[in-house]
């Protein structure tokens, strides 16, 4: 089981749009991104892990607590 942090996912994302802007300059490099379909998937792993027997979050947070907890990640992340 792999997974790949939002912030790795941004990051990747940075070094991709870094390299178009450098081979198609940047007016092109946003036209081009403009038109792109991008697949982000966040949280899945998150919230059933929450559910797993041997997940020690369900000791320390309430299921409404533990999203609270990841909705105010995911917003740090997105800032």
């Amino acid at each position: 089981e792999q997974t790949i942090p939002l912030n790795k996912q941004i990051e990747f994302y940075s070094t991709v749009y870094g390299q178009f802007v450098e081979q198609l300059g940047s007016i092109e490099a946003q036209k081009y991104l403009s038109r792109s379909l991008f697949a982000v998937v966040i949280g899945s792993n998150d919230i059933l892990g929450y559910f797993k027997p041997t997940s020690s979050m369900k000791q320390k947070y309430s299921p409404q607590q533990y999203l609270d907890l990841l909705m105010t990640t995911l917003k740090g992340q997105l800032q």
